[in-house]
């Protein structure tokens, strides 16, 4: 079973940046990634993030931004 929501560490392994930038990116990024925080820890869910990374790819393509 595939899980619903991913830590940083995972997310940042699936987009294939160190752990280090995906914190950065959650926490100083001007388009994060949606995500949530439980306590310290980030959520991101991963259907959101693949969406994400969709409208990313796609906004980054027609030389926009999100």
């Amino acid at each position: 079973m595939t899980k619903v929501t991913l830590t940083a560490k995972e997310a940042a392994r699936l987009l294939g940046i160190s752990t280090h930038s995906m914190y950065e990116l959650l926490e100083r990024g001007d388009n994060p990634p949606p995500h949530f925080r439980v306590g310290v820890k980030y959520v991101i869910p991963r259907r959101a993030l693949e969406e994400w990374i969709n409208m990313t790819a796609w906004a980054n393509a027609k030389g926009t931004r999100r």
